[in-house]
């Protein structure tokens, strides 16, 4: 063909078809971020509906952290041997220290107006955290649909097996991603530095985030030299040390209770392992969809910093590794730790600042995901009874707990306050009502830690030994479970008489938690009653 002919019809027919499918891509792509933001904001006033209710309950033992808090707006200790047992917790302690600011700044000193406050500075810690990542991805030149699916995965992955309320998981969850996000987009030592730091923060609001410095460390091999790398952290363990012995000599049970007390009651079920994957791909399945791209992306497509990329993946994949062979079969938390740990990993990798590198699969990739998330967790049909797995209590769980709690409240105005034992599932209850006893949900583990210390029956290694507590006599409080037997009414929802002599009175129905089962709440008494 010379160039003066003209090109064939077949060509010329392609390029209207071309515009008019470019088009019809663009106005999907267009439907599908208004549709994902109006479903994904329906959710949002959903869930915070539900959340600030009074009548939202976190979980089962939500409360100990809240009673950490008061313990420092009343001047106490909570980590001291004669207070831990009713103001202690197994979590953390800067969570509710810097709560108790909180209320203290504003005037709240009641167990509700506590309650609110920690549940409106967990509620801004999270959607300001959301709203970061998906800044974040837009600055690094990161697709819309997929900016916006990695700021929804972090909320859902802090309301799914609910981190907020009272419980310190949610800033923890956040600092890691900052941390980690960090680390993929900045490769040296001054990176590396504030990386870890933000891991040791971490730690301080539940201790196992510090299982993340793993894949920074392998990271930073591959782009710091060696004769920096070593004064970094050096620099950066000596500054975490300094953090953790204040706290330690400040709190003398706070070691004992994040870690000694935690890995003295752990349970191994290893027929739990499975049931764990299974549940986290089937609840989180668009994260997956979001997930694989970008991992192609970074470790297949892209020609710079293999290397490093790699080392990052095999601390990861040890990460994964140690989460699951070691972490799940814990009997307790189903879910969390992949929630918590792995989580962390799957977001910032959507993070990698991709630059001038930006790839045409990009919007299909977001496309692809917004139209599973929207399948999955999002859809029409959605309702606030199928949102329940990611945390919302319907109006009718609301309404059934304001009946429960209130016949609670009835019931303990007609007994002597030193004969009622209420177990930890009710904590709010005994708090509200100023019973002198309160299982917060962490005392079963606490009490009998502090008398096996103290008879000699619990022993440490020498390591822990040195920054553990030192056993000596004090006024020891009561046991959950000798309370329980000494008790002349008892109101349970776990923790209930067995063979004590106790008869059940009535059953006053099944108490509703965002995460966690739904207990029956049961009311025992001595027959002399």
């Amino acid at each position: 063909m010379s160039p003066g002919n003209p090109a064939p019809a077949s060509n010329a027919s392609s390029t209207p078809m071309r515009t008019f499918s470019r088009t019809l891509l663009k106005a999907a792509y267009h439907l599908l971020a208004v549709v994902v933001v109006l479903r994904g904001g329906w959710f949002l006033y959903s869930y915070f509906s539900s959340y600030f209710s009074p009548d939202f309950l976190v979980e089962a033992r939500a409360s100990a952290g809240l009673t950490t808090t008061l313990g420092f707006i009343r001047g106490i200790n909570p980590f001291a041997a004669e207070h831990v047992e009713t103001y202690g917790n197994l979590y953390s302690a800067v969570w509710p220290g810097l709560n108790a600011l909180v209320a203290m700044a504003v005037g709240a000193t009641g167990y509700q107006d506590v309650r609110h406050v920690m549940f409106v500075v967990s509620a801004f810690t999270v959607t300001a955290t959301a709203l970061g990542i998906v800044v974040t991805a837009l600055r690094g030149k990161i697709d819309l649909l997929l900016a916006i699916c990695a700021g929804f995965a972090f909320i859902l992955f802090c309301t799914t097996k609910n981190s907020m309320g009272e419980f310190s998981y949610a800033p923890g969850i956040a600092l890691s991603v900052f941390a980690l996000a960090l680390t993929v987009n900045r490769t040296d030592r001054i990176g590396l530095f504030w990386s870890l730091l933000l891991i040791t923060f971490a730690s301080l609001f539940k201790i196992y985030f510090a299982l993340l410095v793993i894949p920074i460390i392998t990271a930073y091999l591959a782009s710091v030299k060696t004769k920096q790398l070593l004064p970094t952290l050096l620099a950066w363990a000596a500054l975490s040390s300094a953090i953790y012995l204040l706290l330690i000599a400040t709190l003398p049970l706070y070691f004992d209770c994040l870690f000694n007390v935690q890995i003295k009651y752990v349970s191994r079920h290893y027929d739990r392992i499975l049931p764990n994957l299974i549940w986290f791909i089937t609840v989180f399945p668009f994260v997956f969809v979001l997930f694989v791209p970008k991992v192609v992306e970074i470790f297949v497509l892209r020609s710079d910093n293999r290397r490093r990329n790699l080392l990052f993946a095999s601390g990861c994949f040890i990460v994964f590794v140690f989460v699951v062979a070691v972490m799940l079969p814990h009997g307790g938390n189903f879910g969390t730790y992949m929630i918590h740990l792995l989580g962390p990993i799957f977001i910032s990798l959507l993070l990698v600042n991709v630059g001038d590198r930006q790839k045409s699969a990009d919007p299909i990739a977001g496309m692809t995901a917004v139209v599973v998330l929207l399948v999955t967790v999002l859809s029409p049909v959605s309702s606030e009874d199928s949102w329940k797995v990611y945390g919302i209590l319907s109006q009718q769980d609301l309404d059934e707990n304001r009946r429960i709690l209130a016949d609670i409240d009835v019931l303990l105005d007609q007994y002597e306050p030193e004969d009622i034992y209420v177990d930890f599932s009710l904590a709010s209850a005994a708090i509200r009502s100023n019973l002198p006893f309160v299982d917060n949900g962490n005392r079963q583990y606490i009490s009998p830690y502090l008398a096996g210390r103290l008879k000699g029956t619990i022993r440490l290694n020498p390591i822990l030994e040195l920054i553990s507590w030192k056993p000596k006599r004090f006024a020891g409080g009561v046991s959950p479970a000798a309370k329980l037997l000494a008790s002349k009414l008892i109101i349970c929802g776990y923790q209930c008489p067995k063979g004590t002599g106790h008869i059940l009175v009535k059953q006053l129905g099944s108490l509703a938690f965002s995460y966690g089962q739904s207990p029956t709440i049961k009311v025992f008494a001595l027959p002399s009653i």
